[in-house]
């Protein structure tokens, strides 16, 4: 009996021990199979024995010491997933290329003019190497775009006009294969702009930009990515769903540009982030053109303008895109639900064509003769833009900017080698 006893007793001493030590594991935090000397009395977020001492990362709750010993994060998660991408603003670009211009010649009057129509996509505009879940507002004024030349040979007087144009594009940006890809899609419009070239009569000559421009979709993916650098690379195609530019020539000849053009836009960029402050970006892009735009004039309702109708087609030239941009955070407090952040960003961007203007001329019965071509013919194009990028809080930012072109032609002449005298635009990126 005595033996029973002491068996009896063994085994309820066991039972009452095993309990208490499954306890304390519960009480220490997970994993805690085998006590150490100074965890007796513990807590899950102790960092310090009774004594007062530190404890070591192993005699700590493992979720605590796992928080202690990761890495800080470098940058600030404002919009997307960790890593460069999170924090850095993305390209602010410079937008609108035209340099096609339409020429009309009868009886020694003439009237030359750019033509605006539905634009083509540079993926430096509003966008950045990583792909993201957002939507996207982007509002740009271009000073003096659109420039006209028309002679009357009757009066032997000349005179240039300007025009301005005003574009707004909405976006929308869907990350799907875990992130490492997304789908984009924009949708230009652009305000109204008519510019005139009176010297005859208050019809004179004009043109009409499209108001609704030509759809955009874009591929992009992820190369590579570490914690300081992202490579990436990607596809935009242009969609010919511009409206079509009208004008009126001579005072008699009413135009008609139809846009049947597609652009097709594969480029490759990179990101580096070498420390919390700085950023560099950039991207090279190719245009390629696939189609033909479609210009039409019909025959004279009066006077001595063309006999017949007058129908021609013209392509575009090749291009390619190189942006570099530069970053810097001037302040930064990610605590804040307002204005986590502020950065100054600059940039440059340099256009030009991969081959010669094609020249498309056609001359009717009764004289007329319409010529369609880049006057400029090879351009080498740098604009200098310069911008903010406000943090309006972690999933939305403001960005405002102005472009300035660095290269030749102050002058009104429509074979300038540049796009516009100037550019302002506001960005707005919401994130999902």
């Amino acid at each position: 009996m005595r033996v029973t006893f002491n068996w009896f007793t063994a085994v309820a001493l066991g039972l009452v021990l095993s309990m208490s030590a499954t306890a304390h594991a519960q009480l220490r935090g997970r994993g805690c199979q085998t006590c150490q000397p100074r965890c007796q009395s513990c807590q899950p977020g102790a960092t310090t024995a009774p004594d007062g001492t530190p404890l070591a990362p192993s005699e700590m709750n493992p979720e605590l010491a796992n928080a202690m010993e990761a890495p800080e994060q470098s940058n600030m998660d404002f919009g997307a997933s960790s890593g460069p991408s999170s924090s850095t603003p993305g390209m602010l670009g410079d937008s609108y290329i035209t340099g096609t211009a339409v020429s009309y010649t009868l009886g020694g009057n003439s009237f030359t003019s750019i033509i605006p129509y539905g634009g083509r996509y540079k993926c430096a505009d509003n966008t950045g190497p990583v792909p993201t879940n957002r939507v996207s507002f982007a509002y740009k004024h271009f000073a003096n775009p659109l420039q006209s030349q028309q002679f009357d040979n009757n009066t032997a007087t000349e005179n240039q006009t300007n025009g301005d144009i005003d574009s707004y594009t909405l976006g929308l940006e869907k990350t799907f294969l875990q992130g490492d890809a997304s789908l984009e899609i924009r949708v230009p419009f652009y305000a109204g702009s008519v510019f005139n070239n009176n010297t005859t009569g208050d019809q004179g000559s004009f043109m009409q930009s499209p108001t609704f421009g030509n759809l955009s979709f874009i591929f992009k993916t992820l190369l590579s990515r570490t914690d300081t650098m992202a490579f990436g690379a990607g596809l935009g195609i242009d969609v010919p769903t511009a409206e079509d530019t009208t004008g009126r020539a001579l005072d008699l000849q009413d135009i008609t540009y139809s846009q049947g053009e597609t652009y097709i836009a594969p480029f490759i960029s990179f990101l580096a982030v070498p420390n919390d402050d700085w950023w560099m970006q950039g991207v090279v892009q190719f245009s390629f053109v696939a189609g033909q735009n479609k210009f039409f004039s019909p025959a004279a309702a009066s006077g001595s303008g063309s006999a017949g109708d007058i129908t021609a087609y013209f392509q575009n030239q090749n291009m390619v895109f190189v942006t570099l941009n530069a970053g810097k955070w001037i302040y930064k407090n990610p605590s804040s639900g307002f204005m986590p952040g502020i950065a100054a960003i600059s940039e440059i961007n340099w256009s030009t064509n991969l081959e010669n203007t094609n020249v498309t001329s056609v001359t009717d019965p009764g004289g007329l003769n319409v010529t369609i071509a880049n006057f400029a013919n090879a351009q080498n194009i740098i604009n200098l833009t310069l911008g903010m990028h406000f943090q309006l809080s972690p999933i939305s930012n403001l960005r405002v900017s102005g472009v300035a072109p660095l290269t030749s032609g102050s002058d009104d002449n429509v074979d300038r080698n540049r796009y516009f005298d100037g550019e302002v635009s506001v960005q707005y990126n919401r994130y999902f």
